[in-house]
């Protein structure tokens, strides 16, 4: 980046980076507890994409990180294929799918397929995203009652619940049906009410906000020992780098899964890429992107991670917030790496109802 750019922009990349990496943090949580790896797995899926993208991408205003519809297609392919893998296991078939969706990725991006992103649209996709949010927001509805259990699935879970009502932790329904509302609150008052306190409603971290202040009453009023599960105790710091495939072979379902997967970023990155070129009538090469979004993914999966792509929403707030050079990325990381080496026992208390309202706050947007 230019000198004298990254100088010129430097309080507006610096608000809006820290403005979507305090986002993204709570994310990265929910979603790596939604494919069933542990918390350094998300936060670290956080850090490295946009670190790489910062030095390779080309959208300014572009958030790349966790991503709902990125981690419900990983985790319902871990789910079909990996059933009874452990939390080390689905750590390392995440990692080979991420380590896949990058290659593909790139290797679309050095053949300069990137017109592709143009044949195809959200709304060609709206169908598959729409069946999969549906299935994601099911499988979230046993945590609203505190009687969850991951070996059932689909609309099992309604008869799960059904069977255990007498086991039903209402403290554990008030706070997920609070959470929920809350989260979808705050999206509608953003929507028709931009203007709302002088501009600066619509730059709230609600999901930060969501998950502080469950996590504050969890940890004083010690309501882990009434019932409520929270995420527990666990390690930061960095993972010791680690060969893709070292551990499991390529399998066919993961390449399969990895294709769905890196169409489905691939697109929704591309189209929003375009969305802030055209807004601010600047030219975002396809291809350049590809190779940035897929170096961002192949480079990630040396470290333990799980896929990454564009998100609309964060993007949003990221150029709102005054995004004008991809420096933003690199100040979303910092915050990132703060939690990994610091701030991450702080979440110990963070109820897991509170993370299954984020994902299905996440579920009902797409």
């Amino acid at each position: 980046l230019p000198k004298s750019k990254v100088l010129a922009n430097r309080r507006g990349d610096s608000i809006a980076g820290l403005t979507v990496g305090w986002m993204m943090i709570p994310q990265a949580l929910a979603y790596a507890n939604l494919i069933g790896v542990s918390p350094r797995h998300g936060l670290l899926s956080a850090f490295f994409s946009p670190v790489v993208y910062f030095l390779l991408g080309t959208c300014p205003q572009l958030s790349i990180g966790p991503e709902a519809i990125i981690a419900i297609l990983t985790a319902n392919s871990l789910d079909s294929n990996y059933p009874d893998a452990d939390i080390d296991q689905r750590a390392a078939y995440a990692t080979e799918i991420t380590c896949l969706v990058g290659s593909f990725t790139l290797l679309l991006g050095l053949l300069r397929f990137g017109f592709l992103a143009s044949i195809f649209s959200r709304t060609l996709l709206s169908a598959f995203i729409n069946a999969v949010a549906i299935e994601i927001a099911i499988e979230q509805t046993d945590k609203f009652f505190g009687v969850d259990d991951p070996s059932v699935h689909s609309f099992d879970k309604f008869v799960l619940i059904w069977n255990n009502v007498s086991s039903i932790n209402w403290m554990t329904v008030i706070f997920g049906f609070t959470a929920l509302a809350f989260l979808l609150a705050v999206r509608f008052a953003k929507e028709k009410f931009p203007g709302l306190l002088w501009g600066w409603f619509k730059f709230m971290p609600d999901t930060l906000v969501v998950v502080v202040f469950y996590m504050m009453l969890t940890q004083f009023l010690r309501l882990d020992k009434k019932g409520i599960k929270i995420l527990g105790r666990s390690a930061g710091g960095f993972a010791v780098p680690v060969v893709p495939f070292s551990e499991f072979p390529p399998s066919p379902a993961l390449t399969s899964s990895a294709l769905v997967i890196a169409t489905v970023g691939v697109v929704e990155s591309i189209l929003t890429s375009k969305t802030f070129s055209a807004k601010h009538k600047y030219r975002a090469s396809p291809n350049r992107e590809l190779v940035a979004l897929g170096m961002s993914n192949f480079v990630s999966s040396f470290f333990g991670v799980f896929p990454t792509f564009a998100s609309l929403p964060r993007s949003g707030i990221n150029d709102a917030a005054g995004a004008r050079t991809t420096m933003s990325s690199f100040i979303c990381a910092l915050a990132v790496l703060l939690t990994i080496v610091a701030l991450l026992p702080l979440f110990e208390f963070l109820p897991s109802v509170v993370m299954g309202a984020i994902i299905m706050n996440a579920a009902l947007k797409l």
